[in-house]
This record gives structure tokens, sequence and C-alpha cells, in this order.
């Protein structure tokens, strides 16, 4: 299975963080870039595979490219990736990845379907209004059905 990932994250080693930046990415095409995205910081836990607490600092200290990353709240962080095209030449503006570790490919085939089938919103409907957060900034989620399956192909390979 082949992911593309921005050209500017080649260098980053991280498997977690690449499906990180690829989630980012895909967001990023389809919203718009240089504008800054909420996402719930337990999904960024499972996502990076590591614990909620902490999770933006940790990430500001690890080699994530060009994405940035701000802390508002308790439980939502932002995120932000410029659009950068290579310039001259025939150069790609993306690379593609393959992930080696199983757990990163089911956590992709994930976010794919909730991409390819509406299931993440930027809008929730509530009593025919929508109802935005505070900036009107997108905001994502896993489900928690998700993260039960991912969580236990976790324990399996304890």
């Amino acid at each position: 299975m082949k992911i593309q990932i921005p050209y500017w994250a080649k260098d980053v080693k991280d498997e977690s963080i690449l499906l990180l930046i690829a989630f980012g990415h895909r967001v990023t095409m389809k919203y718009g870039h240089d504008a800054w995205y909420t996402l719930h910081k337990e999904d960024c836990g499972v996502i990076c595979n590591k614990r909620a607490d902490g999770i933006v600092p940790w990430l500001q200290k690890q080699d994530t490219g060009l994405m940035e990353f701000a802390e508002p709240y308790n439980h939502i962080m932002m995120f932000k990736m410029p659009y950068i095209p290579k310039s001259g030449g025939r150069g790609k503006s993306m690379i593609d990845i393959e992930f080696l570790h199983e757990r990163n490919r089911l956590i992709w085939m994930y976010i794919l379907g909730c991409i390819n089938h509406n299931i993440i919103q930027d809008e929730l409907p509530l009593a025919g209004k929508y109802r935005k957060n505070t900036y009107k900034i997108p905001e994502f989620g896993i489900s928690r059905v998700a993260e039960g399956y991912i969580r236990k192909k976790d324990r399996m390979n304890e």
C-alpha cells in the first residue's frame, strides 16, 4: 500500500509521525492549506501510538517537517501544513511511502474510509442547525469503535 506525503517530509523517520503527516496532507488537500485544523488529542495519540497527555509538546520536539502544532484547549490540539510545490524541473510535490508496521496500515485504512465516506465531518448537525467550535475551525475525530479495534490489535502485539 503506497501512501502519499509531501516531499518536505521525506526525511522523517518515525512511521507514526508520517501517518499523522499523511492524515494532515489529506485534510489540507481537501479543505485548504495554510489554515489551522483542530483534532482531539486522544485521536492524535491513537495515530501516533502515544498517550494524549503531552502529545503536543512531544510533537513539537520531533522532526515533523513543516507541520506546525498548537494546544489551545485541554483535549483539543491544532495543526497546520503548508503546501510548497517543488519548483523547477519535473520534480514531484508528493512522494510515495509504505508503512512497515501493520498497526499504521490499519489506522491509515480506517482514515481513508472515513474521508472517502464522509464520516469525518467539519460540521455536526444539531436540531436542523450546525454546531461549530468557537473559532469555526473544522474539527476531526476517530470514532470510538475504530479506536477499540486499534487498541485490540495493540494488545495482541504485546
